[in-house]
């Protein structure tokens, strides 16, 4: 690096203004040589001024300055090597060689000086002396302590970005601001005049109408090719080790402050210098930009202001091209807070595993190196662009935590381990309440980490699987809703509530319920609003079982009744308050089951919104119980009656039989002295006292022997008369 007693000097024939950049930039290990032009643009006045002027009469653009003077940064000679890091000669540079989509119409970047606005309206007035420079034509996003403003110079019709400060005691190093000035605009945009008065505080700088990198990530989605990453590492290095050599420090390093300056060849400059940069060396106004820690380094959090930052920063834009999504972003490409991403930095290391590619890996490695002083570099840098495989330093290692046959030094690892080995973590946070070896030992751990929200959840009483799901969401905040081995994100419980009757399922609902973890994953994705969920879910099933109860004989804990509990689970989400409405109204209309008195009486009920789905699902699964009952009774109720039919006809049987007896003794009396009757009256004497027998024997046996004595002798009496009338005839 150079050192910062590097100056720029202005050029002896012209008088330096503060609207003049000094074509003189100071130089560095990245310049070509004394003989050599600053910049890749200066070859001389019969070079063409841009990539677009093939001829002296070309149109310019706006960015174009007059024939006599090269005014872009593209106004070089084509074969001046740019820096030290500068590629081979090979390499793609344009969009098109890159295979990038280059923008079709203008757009936005949210930078203070890339190509983002807020159309033609403008609420920022100009103060006079800037006014009599520059026309406002419309605001652009406004950063965290500055209103910025598209203008057009009066004296050239140049394309501007006017940066205006809020506040009139905002520090100003002018010293600085001068050296910036008159910086090699070959890699940082340009500062073209700023001003310090009654009137407030601006700067004017250059305008990068195509935007900035993250707009060309924003089109050109997934992962970069390595050609592709490494024009931008090539540009981006030689721009930091240039502004490191001038003594700034960035500290904001990130795709929306790398401008696009050109698309054909592809050339990216650094932004957000200027007062900026000076003014964040007092008040960290960067805080304001948006998902600005997710490219800050460790030691930030903590003011430090040096080099090391910058390369960090770098590494992380890096890791993003090169697997297509920020390490601190999740699946759904959401963001994680600024608080997380500050815990992440501090408990361990950037996951740089998703890149394919050794080489690019190693490098991203040593950019993320968590120890500033260990950290790459541009001499790091320098060599692995030329092919070399400079060393990385591990990172720290904290205090080890023995779990499932492995040392963990990493949460968030441990938190996965704890995970994947659930039984195993209920076992080891079972020791809480007798405070067991193995839980003293994670306490400590946690206890040296630092991880206070961990200690104090050791320390609250709980339940063991609420336990193991809440230690589990502080290792690893932003890992999957996993609960007994389970993903519980709401897809996934609609499909485990089918299989509820088996028993592993119907086991995991129990301890999912008795334990109320549902709590424990709200605001994981897939998990919104769990904790209202969770207590839905407890009202509908208490009220489930109360009216479960007026169902007399119905089993509560029956298959049916389990899978109810597991559906309410689903009802208990907003918006589900009616999903069983249809199917509980036809199940009410049954006539079998409204015979049931309790089972009107649960139709005609009137409950709370919030419980109507439990209602409807007593009603809907009691509705076959309830018409079976019914036919249970009815059949019952004919079987009664056919049993009193019987009942009746035996008595009439028995009221005849105890009137047999002594009809058979009169008849068998009667057959002995009334002549001729006897023929007849001794067999019917016969039968009446055998079934007078049933009920009294002495009487009905009488009436047999003397109706069978009778029977006899008028048949022996009827023979002898037959007999003598046939001799008489004779």
């Amino acid at each position: 690096m150079a050192a910062d007693d590097d100056r720029p000097t202005a050029n002896n024939g012209a008088p330096r203004t503060t609207r003049d950049a000094g074509p003189a930039a100071p130089r560095t290990t990245l310049d070509a040589g004394s003989a050599t032009p600053r910049t890749t643009r200066d070859a001389g006045p019969s070079a063409p001024r841009t990539t677009r002027d093939a001829a002296p009469h070309a149109p310019r653009t706006t960015r174009d300055a007059v024939p006599e003077t090269p005014r872009t940064t593209r106004d070089a000679a084509p074969e001046t090597p740019r820096t030290t890091l500068d590629d081979a000669p090979d390499t793609p540079r344009s969009t098109r060689d890159l295979g990038l989509a280059a923008p079709s119409t203008r757009t936005g970047n949210g930078s203070a000086t890339g190509g983002s606005g807020t159309g033609a309206f403008r609420r920022v007035n100009l103060p006079p002396d800037l006014d009599e420079l520059v026309v406002a034509e419309r605001d652009l996003d406004a950063g965290g302590e500055a209103d910025i403003v598209l203008a057009r110079r009066r004296d050239n019709g140049e394309h501007v970005v006017i940066r205006l400060y809020r506040r009139l005691d905002t520090p100003v190093d002018a010293a600085k601001l001068d050296r910036l000035r008159a910086a090699d605009p070959r890699h940082l945009i340009r500062l073209l005049e700023w001003r310090s008065g009654e009137h407030g505080i601006w700067e004017m700088l250059e305008y990068a109408e195509h935007g900035s990198l993250a707009d060309l990530m924003q089109r050109t989605p997934g992962r970069w090719s390595p050609a592709q990453v490494r024009v931008v590492l090539e540009q981006t290095a030689a721009a930091l080790e240039y502004a490191h050599s001038l003594q700034f420090v960035h500290r904001d390093i990130k795709p929306q402050n790398l401008l696009v300056r050109s698309l054909d060849p592809l050339d990216l400059v650094i932004a957000d210098f200027g007062l900026a940069t000076v003014v964040a060396q007092t008040r960290e106004m960067r805080q304001t930009t948006s998902r600005t820690s997710a490219y800050a380094a460790p030691e930030a959090a903590t003011g430090e202001a040096s080099r090391a930052l910058d390369w960090w920063s770098l590494g992380m834009v890096l890791v993003e091209l090169l697997t297509g999504q920020h390490p601190f972003q999740r699946r759904d490409r959401t963001w994680m807070s600024d608080v997380m991403i500050v815990r992440e930095l501090t408990v361990h290391d950037i996951d740089v595993s998703d890149i394919h590619d050794d080489s690019w890996e190693l490098l991203c490695r040593g950019l993320l190196t968590r120890s500033p002083e260990h950290r790459w570099g541009a001499e790091q840098v320098r060599q692995w662009l030329g092919g070399a495989r400079p060393r990385v330093v591990s990172g720290r290692q904290g205090p080890q935590f023995a779990f499932a046959n492995a040392l963990y030094s990493d949460p968030v690892e441990l938190g996965r381990a704890f995970r994947e080995h659930w039984p195993a973590a209920r076992r080891l946070l079972k020791g809480q309440a007798n405070r067991a070896p193995a839980f003293l030992n994670f306490r400590e751990w946690a206890e040296k980490l630092g991880l206070d929200a961990l200690t104090r959840t050791l320390d609250r009483p709980n339940r063991e699987n609420r336990l193991v799901a809440q230690v589990i969401r502080v290792l690893d905040p932003e890992g999957p809703a996993v609960f007994a081995g389970y993903e519980v994100t709401s897809d996934r419980l609609a499909g485990m509530v089918q299989r509820a009757g088996q028993e592993d399922i119907n086991a995991f609902f129990r301890m999912l319920f008795d334990d109320g973890a549902l709590a424990v994953y709200d605001g994981l994705p897939g998990c919104d609003g769990y904790a209202l969920v969770d207590e839905r879910w407890h009202q509908s099933v208490d009220h489930f079982d109360q009216q479960l109860a007026v169902a007399p004989g119905y089993a509560s804990d029956s298959p049916p009744a389990r899978l109810a509990r597991a559906q309410l689970l689903l009802t208990s989400f907003p918006g589900q308050e009616g999903a069983l409405r249809q199917q509980a109204t036809a199940a009410g209309a049954d006539p079998e089951a409204r015979h049931q008195p309790w089972f009107r009486g649960l139709c005609q009920a009137q409950v709370p919104p919030h419980l109507r789905a439990a209602q409807d699902l007593v009603i809907t699964l009691l509705r076959p119980y309830a018409a079976d009952l019914t036919a249970r009774q009815r059949a019952e109720a004919h079987r009664q009656a056919q049993i009193a039919e019987q009942r009746r006809l035996a008595e009439r049987r028995n009221s005849l039989d105890r009137a047999s007896g002594p009809i058979g003794l009169a008849l068998a009396l009667g057959g002995c002295f009334v002549p001729f009757v006897g023929i007849f009256a001794g067999p019917a004497a016969v039968y009446f006292g055998v079934r007078g027998r049933r009920v009294m024997a002495t009487g009905s046996t009488a009436a047999i022997v003397i109706g069978v004595i009778s029977t006899i002798v008028w048949v022996i009496y009827l023979m002898t008369v037959v007999a003598g009338t046939a001799a008489s005839n004779s």
